[in-house]
């Protein structure tokens, strides 16, 4: 198992206890892993024997990981369906893990999340009004423009991703424990 997917657990250890108390995951938490992922992959290469330009091709891996697993979650950040730690914490993860491994990685936190919301949502007694709203948008995708209705953002339920991701990244690492 490579060292930087541990660094990946650690990281998303410390982001899910940083989530729950204070509902942000800081960039000082996520920064660090983003810009220096890459030059990590370089040296661990030329470290194990690579020559310059494997070692290039990792560090570039590591930068395409980035992209692809920051892709779609900048996107829904965009919307305001994902809070921007979140973003970065799994364009960090994608940096890390490199795209294969960092894109599923991010399939494993998004099915744990979708396994808890509906948990944490009873927990709360928000799941009937969630669900309400749910119906209320699907319905207005049949309206036309003029005749669609703001969501109250008094009725949005925020779910923190930080145990999400713990628990979907230690999955990853358990599966690729072995892997060369």
């Amino acid at each position: 198992m490579t060292p930087l997917l541990v660094v990946g657990l650690v990281l998303c250890l410390v982001a899910a206890a940083t989530d729950l108390r204070s509902g942000s995951i800081p960039n000082r938490l996520t920064y660090p892993a983003l810009v220096l992922a890459p030059p990590a992959h370089l040296l661990l290469a030329l470290r194990y024997g690579a020559a310059w330009p494997d070692a290039l091709a990792q560090a570039g891996l590591s930068l395409v990981g980035l992209v692809v697993c920051g892709l779609v979650p900048f996107f829904l950040w965009r919307k305001g369906a994902m809070g921007g730690g979140d973003v970065k914490l799994f364009a960090a993860l994608g940096a890390l893990a490199l795209p294969r491994v960092g894109f599923e990685a991010e399939m494993y936190v998004l099915i744990v999340a979708a396994m808890m919301a509906p948990i944490e949502l009873v927990y709360r007694g928000h799941l009937l009004r969630t669900l309400r709203n749910l119906g209320s948008q699907l319905g207005q995708t049949f309206r036309k423009q003029e005749h669609k209705q703001a969501l109250d953002p008094a009725l949005v339920s925020w779910f923190r991703l930080g145990p999400c991701f713990a628990i979907g990244f230690a999955l990853q690492v358990l599966l690729h424990w072995r892997s060369p």
